[in-house]
């Protein structure tokens, strides 16, 4: 459901220029990349999404994170394909 979302924030994430980031910045975006599909799937009512935001931050204790994970898996499946019998996964458009 989120994957477009998901997509952008990979493309975005590609264009920065991580030299010009400050440790605070850097930090930031290392528990939005670890944590994104979590925090996708939480909503923003109430504050869930800032308050889990909060809570990893908290967990930190005041330390910076100065590198940023990949979010590009360089893991290729070498399971050779047969068949492919559907490009939609079930998907019921009634």
């Amino acid at each position: 459901m989120h994957e477009i979302a998901k997509h952008e924030f990979v493309t975005w994430v590609g264009l920065l220029d991580y030299t010009k980031l400050t440790e605070y910045e850097k930090t930031f975006l290392n528990i939005v990349i670890r944590n994104f599909d979590k925090i996708a799937k939480l909503s923003t009512a109430k504050g869930t999404r800032a308050k889990y935001l909060g809570e990893r931050i908290a967990g930190l204790n005041n330390k910076t994170i100065d590198e940023i994970p990949s979010l590009v898996s360089n893991s290729v499946s070498s399971e050779r394909i047969e068949r492919i019998e559907s490009l939609t996964d079930n998907i019921d458009c009634d």
